[in-house]
């Protein structure tokens, strides 16, 4: 308080000099004129009219200028009890108190502080109606949008900072919501147009017309429609699932149709393969129709060529069986009925090599007629000339057959040979069980049995002829014996390749029972 009461003590006396001198030279004016008016020789009435002329001009703009200042501190007056006014009711109406009432201000000071204070006011309320109107307007849009018919909040006051900060958050999250349902719906609607381009399908009304077709959004995007558009997806996927379920069974169809047709037409297998990886990958619908069309064209194929496939599958029948009939000649137990069995197969193989060379001249003929009407279009059986094909069917098998006779050649010279270098394991054998059942002639012979009994041990005896030790190919202790089934039961004859320790046969009485079994 002295500081200040120091610098208005201060101002009044450069106040006072400031007006002493101004009044030091307003006398020295007047004398400087009375100078002037001397050296021009006036009289003394003139100069003093002069005088009192130049004191009423002094006089006229001092009054001016007094008039003038008098006028500016009404006006200065009159703006600070206005601005005081308006900037009372914004601090009331915003909550913004700027102005502290008590504050000793001047009066020009004063004036201008309250008129930038109510400017300032005036822009923060302008700011703030415009900020409740814009939210309002974006409010009302969304809940356009989203379907909702809520009442949107209007404003008839100036919004606080806080309720306008409550305000925007409301409206960013109805917008946020918006986002998700425009999110939502894409999804949902991306999911059902893959589905339906699937199916070809294209809807039932206009909203899943919409949604399959259009790309973007619909102008509502409501719970309602969210829900529409799930049931939607989940009505396609179980059509999707039916829609695959019976393509996978019409393409399993095809396939079947397709392998009977790559049989029928004779095809190369390599091009089935070739088909199967190129329709693979395809979807669902065009995979169907790449099956639909192989067929109808392996249906035109077989259709003009079904004269020389046909005659060429007749030939192929023959020949498997032709091959059964060699798998059955491997095994060994046709030879229990070889009067049967075997004359039967013999019938079989050359009926089926006729039928083979008859088949295989009406493959020639037919193949000879193709040509005849089509010259350039030639006929493949599995990539080859149907008679090529058969030629190398033939080879082929005549390969493996030599091959498999040769591999049984070698295994039977390793097994002799095996014998021959470590010997062979003494086994027992079964005794022979002798049928009861007598063919014609032996019922012819019956009678004369005993008078041949003399002359069979004979002929017995010839075919059991004595081997050597140094030509036999096996050991002495593995060769067989064999107990000859007549009337004298103990007589025992050596087989031939036997080896004894005597030169001659050896006929042993005591030890028959016991030489019954074989060495081999």
């Amino acid at each position: 308080m002295d500081e200040s009461f120091s610098d208005d003590k201060r101002h009044e006396d450069c106040f006072d000099m400031t007006k002493q001198t101004a009044y030091q030279k307003m006398l020295q004016t007047f004398d400087d004129l009375e100078n002037i008016w001397v050296r021009l020789g006036l009289p003394e009435d003139d100069r003093l009219q002069r005088t009192s002329t130049a004191i009423g001009h002094a006089t006229e703009l001092l009054d001016k200028i007094v008039a003038e200042e008098k006028r500016l501190l009404g006006l200065v007056l009159e703006s600070k009890e206005k601005n005081w006014k308006e900037l009372q009711q914004l601090q009331v109406e915003l909550q913004m108190f700027l102005i502290d009432p008590g504050e000793n201000l001047s009066l020009i000071y004063a004036e201008e502080k309250y008129r930038h204070t109510v400017c300032q006011l005036k822009k923060e309320k302008s700011s703030r109606l415009s900020m409740a109107e814009d939210l309002v307007s974006q409010l009302t849009l969304l809940y356009s949008q989203l379907g909702e018919s809520d009442e949107v909040p209007s404003f008839d006051h100036v919004p606080g900072t806080s309720e306008l900060e409550t305000f925007k958050h409301f409206v960013n999250s109805k917008r946020r919501l918006l986002e998700s349902r425009t999110s939502s719906y894409l999804n949902l609607a991306d999911e059902a147009r893959s589905l339906a381009t699937l199916m070809n399908y294209n809807g039932n009304n206009s909203f899943e017309r919409f949604a399959i077709e259009c790309k973007g959004v619909p102008p509502v995007i409501s719970a309602e429609v969210i829900g529409r558009m799930k049931n939607l997806v989940g009505e396609l996927k179980v059509k999707f699932d039916e829609y695959v379920a019976n393509i996978d069974k019409m393409c399993e169809g095809r396939r079947g149709e397709l392998s009977s047709l790559y049989e029928k037409c004779k095809l190369d297998p390599a091009m089935q393969q070739s088909f199967s990886t190129s329709v693979e990958n395809l979807r669902l619908s065009e995979k169907l129709e790449a099956l639909d069309s192989e067929v109808e064209r392996l249906r035109n194929y077989y259709g003009k060529r079904h004269n020389v496939l046909e005659k060429f599958e007749e030939w192929e029948q023959h020949w498997s069986v032709k091959l059964e009939l060699e798998e059955q000649c491997k095994d060994s137990s046709r030879f229990a009925n070889r009067g049967g069995v075997l004359l039967h197969e013999e019938k079989m193989r050359r009926t089926i090599e006729r039928k083979l060379n008859d088949a295989r001249h009406d493959v020639q003929a037919a193949l000879e007629a193709w040509h005849a009407s089509n010259p350039d279009d030639a006929i493949l059986v599995y990539g080859k000339p149907p008679l090529d094909a058969i030629e190398a069917i033939e080879s082929s098998h005549a390969r493996e057959v030599e091959l498999e006779l040769s591999h049984k050649k070698l295994v039977r010279k390793a097994q002799l040979q095996s014998k021959a270098a470590f010997g062979s394991v003494k086994c027992q054998s079964t005794p022979k069980v002798h049928s009861n059942l007598k063919t014609p002639s032996n019922q012819k012979n019956v009678a004369h049995s005993g008078n041949l009994k003399h002359s069979s041990a004979a002929r017995r005896l010839a075919r059991c002829a004595y081997v050597s030790p140094a030509h036999s190919p096996v050991k002495p202790d593995c060769m067989a014996t064999m107990v000859c089934n007549n009337k004298n039961k103990g007589a025992v004859f050596p087989l031939r390749g036997e080896i004894h320790n005597e030169p001659g046969p050896s006929f042993d009485k005591a030890k028959s029972p016991s030489t019954s079994g074989c060495s081999s």
